[in-house]
């Protein structure tokens, strides 16, 4: 065997046992979701904002629907 062909052997297996011990992409997150939603990993109690807080975000809110969202957004290079 060359050299070239021992390093490329080393490298499969390398990645391939990489692969094998990684989960698959959104396994983590979904794991957490589940979590959350048994109640396993929720905060023991409820956590409302506060007054002034909360009056400010649903004003916020609100005045986001005083502008018509457009048929299409234009881009920079639109622009010039």
């Amino acid at each position: 065997m060359t050299a070239k062909t021992l390093l490329s052997a080393s490298l499969f297996l390398v990645c391939t046992a990489t692969l094998a011990e990684s989960p698959r992409v959104g396994t983590t997150t979904q794991e957490w979701i589940d979590l959350q939603k048994s109640g396993v990993e929720a905060p023991a109690d409820d956590r409302p904002m506060q007054g002034d807080v909360a009056k400010r975000t649903y004003q916020r809110y609100l005045k986001s629907f005083e502008k018509e969202v457009p048929e299409q957004f234009e881009t920079e290079s639109s622009l010039r």
